[in-house]
């Protein structure tokens, strides 16, 4: 897999008021056939979602077609941020994808494992997987028998999304729905990285979104759940955002794939991808789950210090208008 970005191609757009935006670059002909001129898509950012002219650039306002994540703003530090993802769905075996990641310091990220960990101990699991943690008729140790009732089983599981909760420092959620994406052209994708698969979209975005929310002075890890489905895809589509981005190229000093046995934070960006996508199917679709409650849990509002959660649920329709705003743009390869 070749995926290409044009250098300054990816940006972040400062504005005197409102929140800055992401901007998406390529180069177009003026219809008089003369100079060429910078044309921007902007996205990612929350922002008045109309057409305009900005100081002689055509641009179009792509967040709020996708309800995009809001600002994400924090105090102030100097850490390494250790972000783990996970992913949930497939697309071709699911209407719905869930990209998710939680993430935090190393002063935090250590006490978060030693209390996942304890709770693992007590309950006799070496690991745990939200999946057949979801499956009332499986064992799923000394805590969780076969056919436990269901409120027994979402009691028995809060801890763990309270253990998230309290010692995690940000959540991110993106589902997306996979008929959406299909109908984006390959036009309209060429303004997105030309993903051939929406866990790509969630994995490019949520890199920048995670390289804004580090301080000045912080450095991010990228941790993924190792796929060998997704994981060359998501280095090829880092390496040219790297290319294109100097944020990205100045922050993130690793991206690595690892299995979730051993790591308690990508058992936690496990349980947070699967119920997300769960949810997502009960929003586009009236697909009513069992484990609602434990998500709702998960989701609370959490007091300063605690988790904040960053949501982003896009639909077919709002896919779909995004794709119909990119494919107002003449969009062209970016030049090697």
């Amino acid at each position: 897999m070749r995926v290409r970005y044009q250098r300054g191609y990816l940006r972040l757009g400062q504005r005197k008021k409102g929140p800055d935006r992401w901007e998406f670059l390529w180069w177009d002909s003026e219809p008089t056939g003369g100079a060429r001129s910078a044309q921007s898509c902007h996205w990612y950012r929350p922002a008045v979602s109309k057409f305009g002219q900005v100081a002689g650039w055509r641009c179009i306002l792509i967040s709020n077609l996708l309800g995009f994540l809001q600002s994400l703003e924090r105090e102030p530090f100097m850490a390494i941020i250790h972000a783990y993802f996970d992913e949930s769905g497939k697309m071709g075996d699911h209407p719905v994808v869930t990209f998710t990641g939680v993430c935090a310091n190393q002063s935090r990220l250590k006490t978060f494992d030693d209390a996942w960990n304890t709770l693992l101990r007590q309950y006799g699991l070496k690991s745990l997987h939200m999946y057949k943690a979801s499956q009332l008729n499986k064992i799923v140790g000394p805590r969780m028998p076969r056919h436990q009732p269901l409120d027994e089983r979402i009691k028995a599981l809060t801890p763990f999304a309270d253990c998230i909760n309290e010692h995690l420092e940000c959540g991110l959620i993106q589902a997306l729905d996979v008929k959406g994406f299909k109908s984006l052209t390959v036009a309209a994708k060429a303004g997105v990285g030309s993903p051939d698969d929406p866990h790509y979209l969630a994995f490019a975005r949520g890199i920048l979104e995670i390289v804004n929310y580090a301080s000045d002075d912080d450095k991010v890890s990228l941790i993924c759940d190792d796929d060998e489905n997704t994981a060359w895809g998501c280095y090829a589509h880092y390496r040219a955002i790297r290319k294109a981005h100097e944020g990205v190229k100045e922050k993130i000093v690793s991206l690595s794939f690892s299995n979730d046995e051993y790591f308690p934070s990508l058992q936690a960006a496990d349980m947070v991808a699967y119920l997300s996508r769960k949810e997502a199917k009960r929003q586009f679709y009236g697909d009513k789950y069992l484990f609602q409650p434990l998500f709702q849990i998960l989701i609370t509002q959490q007091p300063p210090g605690h988790m904040q959660w960053f949501k982003m649920f896009a639909d077919e329709s709002a896919l779909k208008s995004l794709g119909t705003a990119l494919g107002k743009l003449k969009i062209k390869k970016p030049r090697k």
